[in-house]
């Protein structure tokens, strides 16, 4: 076969890769998605990016990044087919352009869209102190484990443990369980703005008593202080941590990597302590603790979700 071919949903990407018949593995966008898919094996051998901005980008990750008037050279020089991955969004974000990109050039190469082919591979659980827990999946803001998606998967199944180690009842700083879950040990949600019919008080949770309790907040901290949701307070996240860890019972708090630079330079000062987890992913739902902080540093946050979370808990 010669020419352009774009494959479907079905057709199975990792084979492809993992086959010996072509002569350059490409993944096609590098300032987006692309930049996180080569995090994840067997993309970690991808000869280079394509990107309309490779003069301004030059390498990522270690792969050069070339455009596409060069990529058509150098298939053309390998004298084998080659195989582009597009992963550039999902939702198509990005994908009509790239398809114009290939469709000006006499292309010898295999094309996928990573979006539509993922399921192939998606995980469905991550693995946290030798045990396998499986990815938590909801319609609302979560998404199932052959699609892709947000960091709510683990945070949620996280929380879950935690709820279920705790003695006696958890209040919840930040209304996110009740578009979740129906836990009765979840008696008490203190939120200043958000409107849920369970939430008991709409206060800062700066003017609450929080002494003794099993506290639970999932990816809220990192608001505070920013001014976001209207709010103008004085404290910021570390004031929020100090404050749980000081005075709770037991903690279980989130907060996504990348959102808060205050925050942002505490994780990296705090990395070493026993009640701080970090998870971080590629582009797929593979999330895995780390234990070097300076991988700190290459985790971003995305308009779409986050690629690192930070977790707080003592009861692991």
């Amino acid at each position: 076969m010669s020419g352009l071919c774009f494959k479907e949903k079905n057709d199975d990407l990792l084979k492809y890769w993992n086959s010996d018949e072509y002569g350059l593995r490409v993944i096609y966008s590098a300032k987006l998605m692309g930049r996180y898919l080569v995090d994840n094996e067997p993309f970690d051998k991808a000869d280079c990016f394509c990107d309309r901005d490779a003069d301004e980008i030059k390498k990522c990750k270690g792969i050069p990044v070339i455009d596409h008037v060069e990529l058509c050279k150098k298939i053309s020089d390998s004298g084998k087919r080659a195989l582009i991955v597009i992963c550039t969004g999902p939702g198509g974000r990005g994908l009509q352009g790239i398809y114009g990109d290939l469709l000006q050039y006499e292309y010898d190469a295999d094309v996928f869209d990573y979006f539509e082919n993922e399921a192939c591979f998606t995980d469905t659980g991550f693995i946290l102190d030798d045990r396998e827990i499986p990815l938590f999946e909801h319609r609302y803001n979560t998404g199932f484990c052959n699609t892709r998606m947000t960091e709510r998967c683990i945070e949620l199944a996280l929380a879950q443990e935690f709820i279920s180690k705790c003695t006696g009842k958890v209040t919840e700083i930040g209304a996110v369980t009740p578009y979740y879950l129906d836990d009765e040990k979840i008696h008490r949600i203190i939120d200043p703005t958000d409107g849920h019919y369970r939430v008991s008080e709409r206060k800062s949770m700066f003017d609450c008593d929080i002494s003794g309790e099993n506290i639970l907040t999932i990816s809220t901290i990192e608001h505070i202080g920013t001014t976001d949701y209207g709010m103008n307070e004085r404290y910021t996240s570390i004031d929020a941590i100090e404050t749980i860890t000081g005075q709770a019972q037991s903690y279980f708090i989130t907060a996504p990597l990348g959102y808060n630079e205050v925050m942002d330079k505490w994780v990296k000062e705090q990395f070493d302590r026993d009640d701080l987890k970090v998870a971080v992913r590629g582009c797929n739902n593979h999330w895995i603790f780390i234990d070097d902080k300076e991988k700190l540093d290459s985790v971003e946050y995305t308009p779409y979700w986050a690629n690192g979370v930070v977790f707080l808990c003592n009861i692991w």
